[in-house]
């Protein structure tokens, strides 16, 4: 049941395979996923292993990278996929938030989030903050209001099978190596 999931789910992924650019304003542009959605996110990097490993600890509850890094670097079962010079490094749920569904907000604080409170990757805080070394994908599970459906329908909610799906799909593919949890 989850193995064929898992794969639809893969194959989704690389399909969204997109770039994250700055726009004029110094404002965050992304292109997906539209609002109202809730799902998986993934994102990918071509910094190295030696760069991530030296990245400076931010402070509050962002991500730790150098010492994810660094933990996680030569373990067995860390995910190794990569598309275009790409590895994926990182990947959550999320999109749900007191009643209201906004994946595109999630992943937008993964990029930049200054509230100590929100774990997150910080990307544009920290010293790996060229964003031409980043790419991010997704899929959906849940859309409010959209034209389009989720992608894998209500047999899929994500308010029953987010953190199963996102478990299952780590255990097929490995760990992210920036994930704590």
């Amino acid at each position: 049941m989850y193995l064929d999931i898992v794969t639809s789910i893969d194959e989704k992924r690389a399909g969204r395979f997109l770039s994250i650019r700055e726009k004029s304003n110094g404002n965050t542009e992304i292109d997906g996923p539209p609002k109202g959605c809730a799902g998986i996110y993934f994102f990918y990097t071509s910094y190295s292993i030696d760069e991530l490993v030296s990245v400076p600890t931010l402070l509050g509850r962002a991500v730790p990278i150098a010492k994810l890094a660094k933990a996680h670097r030569r373990l067995p079962n860390v995910c190794n996929l990569e598309h275009e010079g790409f590895r994926l490094v990182y990947n959550g749920i999320g999109g749900f938030n007191g009643g209201t569904y906004d994946l595109r907000t999630r992943i937008l604080q993964e990029i930049s989030c200054t509230d100590g409170r929100t774990g997150s990757l910080c990307i544009r805080q920290s010293t790996v903050n060229d964003l031409s070394k980043w790419r991010y994908s997704y899929i959906t599970l849940h859309c409010t209001g959209q034209k389009s459906a989720s992608d894998f329908g209500s047999d899929w909610s994500y308010e029953e099978h987010a953190n199963d799906l996102e478990r299952c799909w780590r255990l097929v593919n490995g760990w992210p190596l920036l994930c704590r949890t």
